[in-house]
């Protein structure tokens, strides 16, 4: 039996308490301009991987992320990834940064391997309209999410850290074998041209 069946066999006899997030956490519209804002010292999260700056913040604390639109537009429902954030960061204006009320009770962190994992059963389907499919902050406030005993959260979340390291890893052994592949078939399939051969 892994240490989480422990924890939870052990902490969660009755099974887990489930909170809507309005209940534990204050979610707050981004007010950040993506096209708009002025660049500067702080991360600006949008509704991709990658940071963009700003030079003013919006949060101060361990965040999720959520985009407000669909990632496909053109009336189609969908969501790419949730986003998580730490420190000082400004938020796009159509996203809803989702924060707990209080970190001893429910990890952001958790929070997010969560919501990123049922977005497509919980998040989704709250995305509403034709050409510009969006959800609103107050259908979040409405969501459940599970909030089980602190230390069950912080084992999931390592446990999640390790596989997430290990896949990144084994994707990097699987570029540099292709990159080694190629350099030897390149080597094998390469003849110098004899001069004079029969034609």
């Amino acid at each position: 039996m892994s240490r989480l069946d422990e924890l939870i066999r052990e902490l969660c006899p009755d099974g887990v308490e489930y909170k809507r997030l309005e209940e534990c956490c204050t979610l707050v519209k981004g007010k950040t301009p993506i096209q708009k804002a002025e660049p500067g010292e702080y991360p600006l999260v949008v509704t991709t991987s990658e940071r963009r700056t700003c030079s003013t913040y919006q949060f101060d604390k361990p965040t999720v992320c959520i985009p407000l639109i669909s990632s496909r537009g053109h009336g189609v429902a969908s969501l790419n990834s949730v986003y998580y954030q730490e420190g000082k960061f400004a938020l796009g204006n159509i996203l809803c940064g989702v924060t707990p009320n209080d970190e001893d009770y429910l990890s952001a962190k958790f929070l997010f391997e969560y919501l990123n994992y049922k977005k497509d059963t919980l998040l989704v389907p709250l995305m509403k309209g034709g050409a510009n499919v969006s959800m609103t902050v107050d259908s979040l406030k409405r969501v459940s999410v599970p909030v089980p005993p602190m230390q069950v959260q912080m084992e999931v979340v390592q446990l999640l850290y390790k596989f997430t390291e290990l896949s990144e890893s084994l994707k990097a052994e699987l570029v540099a074998r292709q990159k080694q592949y190629e350099y030897y078939r390149s080597r094998l399939l390469t003849f110098d041209v004899r001069e004079g051969g029969d034609n």
